[in-house]
């Protein structure tokens, strides 16, 4: 037993590098990852088999579960890790097993350490490892389909709310041009909920280290803009303020990713900031390029939480006193959308003078029209 664990540690490059070109070379979804991603498991399960190996040595007991805490926990890892990685299913998770218990039995049949009792433990070892890993990459899967889905039914109240928000007030008394207006919201509204609906059964549906579809078209993001602006100033106590450079900036841009962008920032806004505090919406056109900025007091980001609020299934903020939840994908979504428009976000917050801010940056003309399936920002 220890002259096997003496061969596995002394040649454990050697295993990884037979077994990434055999995963390679028939495992298609493989290629699609890095090397780097492929061994930043595999060499701490190698090191926990070794050590298996060296107790079974003294007759511990082979199924008792102190002796494989490590490699669950590494193999937990590997499924979850495997669910962000695009065209990965669970039978080829199990390919990538297969190929690494033929790789060990090959090296240690050629170093002349392998018997009946090496096999047991090495068998058992990978059986274990692979029962967990699959395990973590299903529910891993079904909780990004619950997320995703979740995420999606929340924000499909906003259009649904400010269409029967438009419906409820709705009076030609008004005045010809806010009654024409209020029914174009309305129907705005209407439509935006089923281009949601839409992204509702896609989600359903989402396969390993996919995202979500979004479609390109030629629009006027002011138009888009000043909507979400004016129906946030009829749902929230604070003040909305909108600064813009111009009637007008026409690009290819997926109008609904971007009113659900804005949306989002907003919704944070009033959640985290000051009740009483006006929020302040900034967009202006710099040549092929757009900026759109949510500023709002009486809130601070931590450094430390700066690098985690744009992750997936991932949540810094606590609930607020009044109960409100956030299913953890809302600031996700700004990255991705607006990481999709050719363009990135920025945030500041000053913990002195109490205030944050998103900036986003779109490209007008970062994507053809059409649709488009984008990636999240997985946090593993």
């Amino acid at each position: 037993m220890r002259k096997a664990a003496g061969v596995i540690r002394e040649h454990k490059a050697n295993i990884l590098d037979q077994w990434e070109q055999a995963v390679n070379r028939e495992i298609h979804a493989s290629r699609a990852t890095t090397t780097l991603v492929l061994r930043n498991i595999l060499p701490r399960i190698l090191d926990s088999l070794a050590d298996i190996l060296e107790l079974h040595e003294g007759k511990e007991d082979l199924t008792a579960r102190k002796n494989y805490e490590e490699v669950i926990n590494e193999s937990i890892g590997h499924g979850r890790h495997r669910a962000t990685s695009e065209h990965y299913t669970s039978k080829r998770i199990i390919n990538e097993y297969i190929v690494l218990h033929r790789v060990l039995i090959y090296l240690l049949q050629e170093k002349k350490t392998y018997n009946a009792d090496v096999g047991v433990v090495v068998s058992f070892t990978m059986e274990t490892s692979l029962a967990y890993s699959i395990d973590s990459f299903t529910h891993s899967l079904e909780d990004m389909r619950m997320k995703l889905t979740g995420t999606l039914a929340h924000d499909i109240r906003n259009p649904l709310s400010a269409a029967y928000l438009g419906i409820d007030v709705l009076n030609y008394k008004d005045g010809e041009e806010r009654f024409y207006k209020v029914k174009d919201m309305v129907k705005k509204n209407l439509r935006r909920s089923l281009d949601l609906l839409e992204g509702f059964m896609d989600a359903i549906t989402v396969n390993s280290g996919e995202g979500i579809s979004l479609t390109f078209a030629e629009s006027n993001i002011v138009e888009d803009i000043e909507l979400v602006c004016w129906e946030a100033s009829e749902t929230y106590p604070n003040p909305i303020n909108l600064e813009s450079g111009g009637e007008k900036i026409i690009g290819i841009f997926d109008a609904t990713a971007i009113r659900r962008l804005l949306e989002n920032l907003m919704t944070n806004a009033v959640k985290y900031g000051s009740k009483d505090s006006p929020i302040t919406v900034k967009i202006k056109e710099e040549g092929e390029e757009v900026f759109l900025s949510v500023h709002n007091q009486g809130s601070y980001i931590s450094h430390e939480q700066k690098d985690k609020i744009f992750q997936f299934l991932n949540r810094s903020h606590k609930n607020t006193e009044e109960g409100l939840k956030s299913w953890g994908i809302g600031l996700t979504f700004v990255k991705m959308a607006a990481e999709a428009h050719g363009g990135h976000v920025e945030l500041k917050s000053d913990q002195e003078k109490q205030e944050t801010s998103f900036i986003v940056l779109l490209r007008k003309l970062a994507n053809p029209p059409g649709k488009k399936r984008v990636k999240l920002n997985y946090a593993v």
